[in-house]
């Protein structure tokens, strides 16, 4: 078996690593410099969508550019991290369409208290 890390690391980003692996603190660095939140990995998933997926309310904080901050407090985002938030994947869907699928509870509580739209559609009028 081999590891072409080389084609790996250009399939995906340093952030969409830090988002699978819940690790808020690198994203809190990563952040520091831009990265483009909307850019498709080689499955074809933003680093968004794996936040939703597999992080909790800390990491998604830091995507966010929030302190922080428990799950249940309610938070006022700036315009620029409301489109964040609204960012889709091919499907349509965005983070507070994910993290229900996948049982994170606290997540959720987290994106309503951060003020996603509970009233989003996919395109498929979902």
């Amino acid at each position: 078996m081999s590891l072409d890390l080389k084609k790996l690391f250009e399939a995906w980003c340093l952030t969409n690593y830090a988002a699978g692996f819940d690790d808020s603190l690198s994203l809190r660095c990563l952040l520091l410099v831009y990265w483009d939140l909307a850019h498709q990995n080689s499955d074809r998933k933003i680093t968004l969508e794996i936040a939703a997926e597999y992080v909790c309310p800390k990491t998604l904080s830091a995507l966010l550019n929030l302190p922080i901050i428990s799950s249940a407090e309610e938070h006022f985002l700036s315009n620029k991290e409301k489109e964040i938030l609204a960012l889709q994947n091919d499907l349509g869907d965005n983070p507070l369409q994910i993290t229900p699928e996948r049982g994170r509870r606290k997540t959720l509580q987290f994106l309503i208290c951060s003020g996603a739209d509970i009233l989003c559609h996919n395109r498929g009028k979902e």
